[in-house]
C-alpha cells in the first residue's frame, strides 16, 4: 500500500483519533528500516520526575528541620529546579507555605483536638 492508502485507511479505521499524514510517513520509513513496534525506544538520561521517594523523604525531612526553609535551599541540596521543589511540597506532600513557614494543609486528629483546647483557654 503506499503512504496515502495507509493514512486513508486508519483516517477511516480510526476517526478522530487517527495520526497526522506526517506521522504515518515516519512510521512507514521507520518500519522499512527494520522497526517491529511503534512504540517509543528507552532512553537513557535523567528520571523523568523529581518527585523520586528519596527526593520526597529528604524533603519532607528538611522541612521538619526548619519550618522556615526556602525553596532555594532545599532545590540546592536535592539538585532539582526551584518550580519542582515548591510543587513537591504542596502537591506531593500537601504543605503550603504560611508566614514564611510550612506547614500541612490538613492537621491531624491531634492536632485539631490541642487547637481547640488552647483557643477555648484563651477565650475563657
Amino acid at each position: 500500500m503506499t503512504t496515502s492508502e495507509i493514512h486513508e485507511d486508519m483516517v477511516r479505521t480510526l476517526a478522530e483519533r487517527d495520526p497526522s499524514y506526517a506521522t504515518v510517513t515516519c512510521w512507514i520509513r521507520e518500519f522499512k528500516c527494520g522497526r517491529d513496534s511503534i512504540e517509543d525506544d528507552p532512553r537513557s538520561g535523567r528520571p523523568p520526575t523529581a518527585a523520586t521517594k528519596n527526593n520526597l523523604d529528604l524533603s519532607l525531612q528538611m522541612v521538619m528541620e526548619d519550618r522556615r526553609i526556602s525553596c532555594y535551599q532545599i532545590a540546592e541540596k536535592l539538585r532539582i529546579s526551584i518550580g519542582r521543589a515548591d510543587k513537591t511540597w504542596i502537591k506531593e506532600l500537601g504543605f503550603s507555605k504560611v508566614s514564611a513557614r510550612w506547614v500541612p494543609r490538613l492537621l491531624t486528629a491531634e492536632q485539631k483536638h490541642t487547637r481547640c483546647t488552647v483557643s477555648k483557654s484563651n477565650g475563657s
